[in-house]
């Protein structure tokens, strides 16, 4: 049944192109409705001419109209499969991209799966051999997800700026439920969570200046046991150590932090940035030697973290925005402001220890690919048949998957 006139009705017709149907009343209004969409009017008003009351309507007469419950149960099943498919349907008409700054790439441990989250509130799960979007893993309102990592249970984590850590299921389809948040970090922001190789051991990074190690077990659940320790200025970024006992990031006070993750564990600040240090990435090694840090003020730094030394040092000219080791540890990928994704030699970078950074950079520089806008995160594939496989987020959120052809034995 469909109601708005306020007297009675006087002649209806029906539109068979735009499927809408006009009517006109004793109230002096002509009124347009979907009738597929009974709850929905499309347009009402009084219609100028009209004296005190309306007789007619324009449209050819012709169809006809479904019962009210019909359309009722039509309407119903139409929105519940728009409700279901949004998710979707937006990265469809996207290309199959984010609308925002990529915030973290990850790939499945066995490679053929990427993980893409954004700071328009959405993550994607791709096809890394088809460089495909098979799915939109959540969709969040008004909260910028900051990181996304597959859990060795096949589920996935999500950090975001409300604070809270999630864990959703890998489903075909989007699910219409949000799981239960673990809030983490006073309720600040969560900039960051990264999971050692083994899934054993994983970080979190937040505005409450605090880095927190978690049992990558039970990662997402209220008993999950973690340990703690506070600097004095916000952390953008984390990163694990190989055997999971140490844990990195980078901060708003320009320093480097290394912590070994136990009550009275020791914390190591690394100074050589001028500006905020902005991702933190540890060599894959099993010791995990060096750690590479990117910065704000457009430097990249290799340490000798152990040492607290500085043994190399890439001036790029922009802020550069993140950082990752190859799986075989001798090539420092790096995305930055001036729209490019690079690749520099680790071996070159640590010949030139105390060398002039901007000549570093000319001599360290093995590949270089153009990006659609400021790179913004970086993923390198376990996967090394033919090359090494990666993937580059920007900041309008693209997401791109690039191979890059070495030598055999430096896969």
């Amino acid at each position: 049944t469909l109601q708005g006139h306020s007297a009675g009705v006087r002649s209806v017709a029906f539109n068979p192109t735009t499927k809408q149907v006009i009517s006109a009343g004793d109230d002096n209004a002509v009124r347009v409705w979907e009738p597929l969409r009974p709850k929905k009017r499309v347009g009402a008003g009084a219609a100028d001419g009209h004296g005190s009351s309306s007789s007619s309507s324009a449209f050819a007469l012709g169809g006809s109209f479904q019962d009210a419950a019909a359309a009722e149960a039509a309407a119903a099943e139409e929105e519940e499969e728009e409700r279901v498919a949004a998710a979707e349907g937006r990265a469809a008409a996207r290309g199959g991209h984010h609308s925002d700054w990529v915030t973290q790439l990850a790939y499945h441990p066995n490679g053929t799966q990427l993980l893409s989250c954004s700071r328009d509130c959405t993550v994607l799960l791709h096809d890394a051999s088809e460089h495909a979007v098979l799915s939109t893993v959540c969709e969040l309102q008004q909260r910028s997800v900051n990181g996304a990592l597959f859990l060795p249970t096949g589920e996935v984590v999500t950090v975001s700026d409300d604070g809270a850590l999630r864990v959703w299921p890998l489903k075909k389809k989007q699910s219409s439920s949000v799981p239960a948040a673990r809030l983490l970090h006073e309720g600040q922001p969560i900039k960051a969570v990264c999971l050692s190789a083994d899934g054993q051991h994983a970080g979190t990074v937040g505005w409450d200046n605090a880095l927190r190690h978690h049992d990558g077990k039970t990662l997402g659940t209220a008993t999950a046991s973690q340990a703690s320790i506070k600097v004095r200025d916000w952390l953008t970024s984390c990163a694990v150590s190989t055997d999971g006992e140490h844990l990195a990031a980078g901060c708003y006070d320009n320093r480097v932090y290394v912590w070994t993750c136990d009550a009275g564990g020791r914390m190591r600040a690394l100074v050589k940035h001028s500006n905020w240090v902005l991702a933190v990435a540890f060599s894959p090694d099993k010791e995990s030697r060096h750690l590479a840090s990117a910065s704000f003020d457009g430097s990249v730094v290799l340490w000798e973290w152990r040492t607290e030394t500085a043994v190399g040092v890439l001036q790029l000219g922009k802020r550069v925005n993140c950082v990752a080791f190859s799986n075989c540890g001798r090539y420092l990928f790096t995305g930055s402001h001036r729209q490019r994704c690079a690749v520099w030699s680790v071996k070159s970078l640590l010949l030139r220890k105390g060398a002039d950074p901007k000549l570093a950079a000319e001599q360290c520089l093995v590949a270089e690919f153009p990006c659609k806008a400021p790179c913004t995160a970086i993923a390198v594939s376990p996967l090394s048949e033919r090359g090494i496989h990666f993937s580059v987020g920007d900041a309008l959120g693209n997401v791109q998957f690039l191979s890059l052809v070495l030598p055999t034995d430096d896969f």
